[in-house]
């Protein structure tokens, strides 16, 4: 797991700096565009099935019911099936409607066949998720992450932009055949249409699981879209689509580490109580929480000196836009903890109703910024649009299952990362830039463990509490 995971990121990160360099600001620009309808649309067709599988087939295969376990996974594959081949359409008609995409007949038409080719592979992993076998999850990530980027440089460099929609459908072809290798020796199809309880299982919990995936899915990828419609040049989408990627790269990096154990911490909490539970999502926010704002406090100091010399002079617009959306990935990553705590508590209006104020404040906020301020515009209302989803999930984990994570005790590490936006301007020469930085981080460690927003004594106690919720599965 510890290798996969290191895998991940470096593969996550290679591929986040040699894309945006190598198609340029105008047609990664586009790229961002024509993958964010595909991302936006895989929302609502996720229907919230991975908590599904973590919670309720689980239990079943904890239990030693198997077949009912098989049904349910039959029930929820058929759903998907149901909801892709409407999205294949609207994913179309958006890509005909987007002003920065030419060739719209070419694009759509690839653009189609990877998502029925990606919603497929996703479908097959969710047997991973519900049997818990990590390793092949972390395998499958690391594929997810880096085929499709993997294949579309080639491509760009031969034939341009045009052939990039096809290589990124063989990349979602080739993934789903390895996914279906993963999962054979947990797939099975048993005969018949699932029973009325199966269907009954999945009315219930994915109502409000589809709504919170969808909407989480519209915020991180409709956004390019929107900004095209707006009439925002493709240079600065691509500036949001930088940030939005290593935002989505640290987030993705704390999500492998912490998302997998959703099965066995619902374990834990049928064995041991929603306060066990409470204690793991209490370590993994502020975790998360204190790399975020490392992340986002070295990126301020560092910033203008590194995105010039990683991806040349046309990204040096990028610099504030990119720094004002890690700010919002700090905020965006405790609504989503929040999130998965009220998930795994059974408790998903809660986090369906964050999304929907997160939804409503970003849209707000990008009606009044855009027009004036492009892509900075839509930096802030990305960084409103998470505030509101952080401030609203942990207000609803509170008053649904009454608990608090404790974040207060990150107070010194969020001070001196604020305090990076007001030292970053008067550094003007590469050398302060670098003693600044190595500095700040020197003492951003220090108050991480001063403050007393991590310790030793209780990442045992929740790596105790995990092993043992598993072995009493």
């Amino acid at each position: 797991m510890g290798a996969s995971r290191f895998l991940s990121f470096t593969v996550g990160t290679a591929l986040a700096v040699f894309v945006p360099a190598i198609l340029g600001a105008v047609d990664y620009g586009n790229w961002v565009v024509l993958r964010g309808i595909m991302g936006m649309l895989t929302g609502p067709t996720a229907l919230g099935l991975v908590p599904v599988m973590a919670v309720h087939y689980v239990s079943r295969v904890v239990e030693g019911r198997r077949l009912e376990a098989m049904r349910l996974f039959k029930a929820a594959a058929l759903l998907r099936l149901a909801v892709a081949l409407p999205a294949v359409v609207i994913g179309c008609v958006m890509v005909w409607a987007s002003p920065t995409l030419s060739r719209k007949a070419w694009f759509a038409t690839w653009l189609a066949g990877s998502l029925l080719l990606r919603l497929a592979g996703n479908t097959l992993l969710l047997l991973l998720h519900g049997e818990r076998d990590y390793k092949r999850l972390a395998i499958a990530r690391v594929l997810q992450q880096s085929t499709v980027p993997a294949a579309i440089i080639p491509a760009y460099l031969v034939g341009g932009f045009n052939m990039v929609p096809l290589a990124a459908a063989a990349g979602d072809g080739l993934n789903a055949l390895i996914f279906l290798g993963l999962v054979r020796r947990y797939l099975s199809w048993p005969r018949g249409w699932p029973q009325r309880s199966d269907w009954r299982v999945l009315a219930q919990f994915t109502g409000s699981m589809s709504f919170y995936s969808a909407g989480r899915r519209a915020f991180a990828n409709a956004v390019p879209f929107l900004m095209g419609i707006a009439g925002v040049g493709a240079a600065q989408i691509g500036y949001v689509g930088l940030g939005s990627r290593l935002a989505a790269l640290i987030a993705g990096t704390l999500q492998q580490m912490s998302r997998p154990m959703m099965p066995s911490i619902r374990v834990v909490m049928r064995t041991r109580g929603i306060q066990a539970v409470a204690m793991w999502h209490s370590f993994t926010c502020r975790a998360g929480l204190v790399i975020c704002l490392a992340a986002t406090g070295s990126f301020l100091l560092a910033g203008p000196l590194l995105v010039p010399l990683v991806w040349g002079e046309a990204y040096r617009g990028a610099v504030p836009i990119i720094a004002i959306i890690l700010a919002g990935g700090v905020l965006n990553w405790v609504g989503a903890n929040h999130s998965d705590m009220l998930a795994v508590a059974e408790r998903a209006g809660g986090a369906a109703k964050a999304v929907f104020w997160m939804l409503s404040a970003f849209l707000t906020a990008f009606l009044f910024l855009v027009p004036a301020y492009a892509g900075r515009g839509t930096a802030f209302a990305i960084t409103v649009g998470a505030g509101a989803f952080a401030a609203s999930a942990m207000i609803y984990a509170w008053r649904t299952v009454r608990c608090y994570l404790g974040l207060h005790v990150t107070w010194f590490p969020i001070i001196l990362t604020v305090g990076t936006a007001f030292m970053s301007p008067h550094l003007h020469s590469a050398s302060s830039r670098i003693v600044a930085t190595g500095l700040w981080c020197a003492g951003f460690m220090a108050s991480v463990f001063v403050s007393r927003s991590l310790r030793m004594d209780e990442i045992r106690k929740v790596l105790n509490n995990v092993k043992a919720g598993a072995n009493d599965a």
